[in-house]
């Protein structure tokens, strides 16, 4: 039963499937709708070779498109790779950091991908949204500063501290790599903005 309730799309068990790990960045696989009519089918979306791991995204599969790396951490217990996809609904703007690559070699930085929100909206890069996002990041370093700097860690498994610790990392990346390519799209004076 439990395996079941954990991996069964709240209303389907789907043998395999189940069994496909995530990762944005080598996904290999397309499937059809969990509910389409005739059943979820799965087929490759590029050459798989022998013994190489099969891969899906949980996210960015077209079925949970409003689900980011915060719902992946609570859904799944992991903070994703790059890609990493960032919904908020209020202010409604979704945006994605992927990494900078050159060729085939190491990732140079990341770059943000702004998308519409469920609703159409495009994030307009407006001052409201943008003191939303520097309000964030400024939650972010005070959440460090007061318990993350702390021993806390102590009283918390380990393997769960440093889940705290990578998502922390990764959603603090994340809004100071927004508002810096927000600033720069919207040409809003920085002079009132602080940095944290």
């Amino acid at each position: 039963l439990e395996l079941v309730k954990q991996r069964g799309y709240d209303q389907s068990f789907i043998p395999l499937f189940d069994m496909l790990n995530h990762d944005n960045g080598r996904i290999n696989t397309v499937h059809d709708g969990f509910f389409a009519k005739d059943g979820i089918k799965v087929r490759a979306s590029k050459k798989i070779r022998a013994g190489e791991e099969v891969y899906a995204s949980y996210d960015m599969s077209g079925e949970n498109d409003y689900w980011g790396t915060p719902e992946i951490l609570r859904d799944f217990g992991f903070v994703e790779s790059y890609p990493q996809r960032w919904v908020f609904q209020d202010p409604d703007m979704w945006f994605e950091l992927h990494e900078k690559k050159r060729g085939g070699g190491p990732p140079t930085g990341l770059e943000v991908h702004w998308y519409p929100s469920a609703d159409g909206h495009i994030f307009e890069h407006d001052k409201r949204e943008i003191d939303f996002l520097t309000k964030e990041l400024k939650r972010l370093v005070d959440v460090e500063r007061k318990y993350l700097q702390s021993n806390e860690g102590d009283l918390i498994p380990r393997h769960e501290w440093n889940t705290i610790l990578q998502f922390h990392e990764a959603a603090t990346t994340a809004m100071a790599y927004v508002i810096e390519a927000a600033v720069n799209s919207a040409g809003v004076n920085t002079t009132s903005l602080k940095t944290y």
